[in-house]
């Protein structure tokens, strides 16, 4: 068989490039993770004594990057005062990153012993110094006072840069001392410190500057995707409403790379903007809704959100309803049907989004152990045949996985574990 050295160059090549220009991303919930591990892992090397690991976390703007490193810096237990961020784009005067330059001088003290301290001392510490019995050297530098941000702090901590590639170069060059030596000129970071970054991605879509090889190898990085799914739960949290939570779901391809001016956050917004409309479908709140959206997320969504509403998707079910245990489960089922479908018209998508908010919603609001009502009525959705056996092993997999154990009891019934195993 004859070999084409040339083709495998090729594909050498053409995997080079797919490895280096394809990062892989994850979402905000296995950044979570990530994170963790590098706080807990500084800690241990530096009681090693080796530098503490920085972060650079890079992603798409409103995907909440900042909440969650504060998150998690502050499950570790740091005092709040100790998990410190910094909007590096909106400093003016690199004295706000790394402290006012003062001159310092070298100062020396014979000791009882005949043997010689030495000691460098900011200008206006020397008095102090010279009542100790110190005297100044012809020699000096130029040193920074300790900056407000650090000064006086004791105890490991998380120091977050935001916004690190839209600052200008004399700022990333200032954090790369910073991540090196854990320290600038005459000052420290305290022990236990670790320094995580965020950035927008060098796609095009960002006004921001790009970093060359020697800034990128002193980091690591982790890209962070959009995910519906979270954002989703996130906004079961928050009190998104409902009708908009469902839209995202049945059409998480309305953020994507292709749309930088669509996100998290501007979904978000726009959502709130139009919460007090109780019809989406009248007349004049649809003429309201298609104005609101055209004008801040543009035709193409504004035009799939309205044609949501026309289709009635916006009268789904509520979750709060499915479990309420005051209306039968015979007529919460027909409703279920109604908004599902059956046979050639059953709507995957829509059982999809609904098995999606019914895990949110439990984990959202049961802290614990539930009322019997509650229990027997999550029975009867697990037990119908309404969602499809794929989606009930799902949601009886999570709603039993969750921290709160709120629906463990599910496990004694024969009948369900049958469904999630």
């Amino acid at each position: 068989m004859k070999d084409y050295p040339e083709l495998k160059l090729n594909y050498r090549k053409q995997f080079l490039v797919m490895t280096q220009n394809e990062p892989t991303k994850i979402n905000v919930k296995d950044l979570k993770r990530v994170l963790d591990h590098v706080i807990t892992n500084n800690k241990y090397i530096q009681e090693k004594g080796i530098m503490p690991v920085a972060i650079n976390v890079i992603g798409d703007s409103g995907l909440g990057k900042t909440s969650v490193i504060k998150q998690v810096a502050y499950s570790h237990g740091f005092k709040p005062e100790n998990v410190v961020k910094r909007n590096l784009a909106a400093f003016e005067e690199i004295g706000d990153l790394i402290g006012i330059p003062l001159t310092e001088f070298k100062m020396t003290k014979k000791g009882e012993d005949g043997k010689f301290t030495y000691q460098w001392v900011k200008e206006p510490a020397i008095p102090t110094f010279e009542k100790l019995g110190f005297h100044v050297m012809n020699e000096s530098r130029m040193g920074y006072s300790v900056p407000d941000w650090i000064a006086g702090k004791k105890g490991g901590g998380v120091l977050i840069l935001d916004d690190y590639n839209r600052a200008s170069q004399r700022f990333t060059q200032a954090v790369m001392e910073l991540i090196l030596e854990q320290e600038y000129a005459s000052w420290k970071l305290p022990e236990g410190w670790t320094i995580i970054l965020s950035s927008n991605p060098d796609n095009g879509s960002y006004n921001v500057t790009s970093q060359d090889s020697a800034q990128r190898t002193r980091q690591l990085s982790v890209n962070v995707k959009w995910d519906a799914e979270i954002w989703a739960e996130w906004a079961e949290r928050h009190g998104v409403d409902s009708r908009c939570i469902n839209f995202t779901l049945m059409n998480p391809e309305i953020v994507s790379d292709k749309t930088p001016d669509i996100n998290a956050r501007s979904i978000t917004m726009f959502y709130n903007a139009i919460m007090s409309i109780p019809n989406f479908a009248e007349d004049s709140s649809l003429e309201l809704i298609k104005l609101l959206g055209e004008g801040s997320m543009g035709d193409v969504f504004s035009t799939q959100f309205t044609a949501f509403i026309k289709h009635n998707m916006d009268k789904l079910i509520t979750i709060k309803r499915m479990l309420d245990p005051a209306v039968p489960f015979s007529k919460i089922d027909e409703e279920m049907k109604a908004s599902i479908g059956k046979g050639e018209k059953y709507r995957g998508d829509i059982a999809y989004v609904l098995a999606t908010r019914l895990i949110n919603y439990a984990a959202v609001n049961f802290d614990g152990p539930v009322d019997q009502p509650i229990l027997d009525r999550m029975k009867d959705i697990l037990s119908a045949k309404t969602l499809g056996s794929d989606l009930k092993f799902v949601i009886g997999k999570k709603i039993t996985d969750l921290e709160s154990q709120a629906f463990f009891d599910l496990l004694m019934d024969q009948d369900i574990i049958d469904t999630i195993i």
